[in-house]
């Protein structure tokens, strides 16, 4: 995995996000400041602003990112949303390439910048969608200059209705849909990034450590600005200024030797378990008795994460403890039950994780 290309990518998604975000404030009718130019107004089932008519669901959308300014500030709300849309698509991106989901975002074909949720739907081809979401939509499918729009309402039907989506990320904000840049499909945009990207090898899509690494470069050049400024930091800056990512052979020595010898205290004879553990460190005599934690079956044993950010640690803790399930005699389905169940927690202020 090439660090410096994936750095390449992640600050210059993040540039074009943030650019794309700021345009949509300006659209929307926000000063620099975060105060409105303009709000719209409701009229007989429908709204108008800035002389146009909208619908009743972006009066509401456009009141909830108001509201949303008036307590965290243009700056914050900016960064959330255009954190919000490079994680889901980003996330989109790699299950698509492990064969998880289909491949919603890919172009139709080359130099048409029109992905394939937005093609197959124009084609009656849905993803599953509220009636409402419906309603909101079709007025649209046929109109090909609101291609931007028709995404919008797609890609986010798709992250509600897919479970793997909705239960790793949760619900999008209902502002945060108003904020998607309206170049996410031009040449340049985001999409055609991550869809035309050499800065991303196809090895690296299979590879646990890729969101983690992509998540602390994107968040360089924020943790540049926070450390620059020399203050105390407010709450939202704590993530920029303290989130690191740990490489895969440290967090394989640390739960190696945690989790791995705590394992091999109880059960000093199961040696060959072990035996793909490089980064274990055999001690030079045997932990005294009373020194063992000492657990009855490994659904006893807790296992946390305090800042677990995108879960890197957990997800290797839950690679040791499912080896160690099967190696006990638990089928497949026991371990991985127990493992979410009884084993692992994790735990971080930063909602983005």
């Amino acid at each position: 995995m090439e660090t410096n290309k994936l750095k390449r990518f992640a600050t210059e998604a993040r540039n074009i996000l943030m650019q794309g975000v700021a345009h949509r404030f300006t659209a929307l009718g926000f000063r620099a400041d975060g105060t409105p130019v303009e709000e719209p107004q409701l009229l007989g089932g429908g709204a108008t602003f800035m002389g146009d008519t909208v619908t009743e669901d972006f009066y509401h959308k456009w009141q909830s990112l108001a509201a949303a300014i008036r307590r965290h500030g243009l700056k914050d709300v900016a960064e959330e949303a255009a954190y919000t849309w490079f994680n889901r698509l980003m996330a989109i991106r790699i299950m698509t390439k492990n064969g998880l989901i289909p491949p919603v975002l890919q172009y139709e074909s080359p130099g048409v910048y029109v992905p394939l949720i937005v093609s197959e739907a124009r084609q009656g081809r849905l993803p599953q969608m509220s009636e409402e979401e419906r309603s909101r939509l079709m007025p649209l499918l046929d109109d090909d200059s609101r291609t931007a729009e028709q995404f919008s309402l797609l890609i986010v039907a798709f992250c509600h209705a897919t479970p793997i989506l909705h239960r790793c990320f949760g619900h999008i904000a209902d502002y945060t849909e108003l904020l998607l840049p309206a170049n996410i499909l031009a040449e340049g945009g985001f999409v055609d990034l991550i869809n035309h990207t050499d800065f991303i090898a196809e090895e690296d899509y299979r590879s646990s450590e890729l969101i983690g690494w992509l998540y602390q470069f994107y968040i360089s050049e924020r943790k540049d600005e926070v450390f620059a400024a020399k203050g105390k930091f407010t709450a939202s800056e704590i993530p920029a200024a303290t989130q690191i990512f740990t490489p895969g052979w440290i967090v394989k020595y640390m739960v190696q030797n945690t989790v791995g010898r705590i394992y091999l205290d109880n059960n000093p004879y199961e040696t060959e378990v072990a035996q793909d553990w490089k980064y274990l460190v055999n001690p030079s005599e045997l932990t005294p008795n009373d020194c063992i934690l000492r657990y009855d079956d490994l659904t006893d044993l807790r296992l946390a994460d305090l800042a677990c950010g995108s879960g890197h640690i957990l997800g290797e803790m839950f690679d040791m403890l499912y080896t160690l399930y099967i190696n006990e005699g638990y089928s497949r389905r026991e371990a991985i039950e127990n493992i979410f169940r009884r084993n692992l927690t994790g735990v971080d202020i930063d909602t983005r994780a």
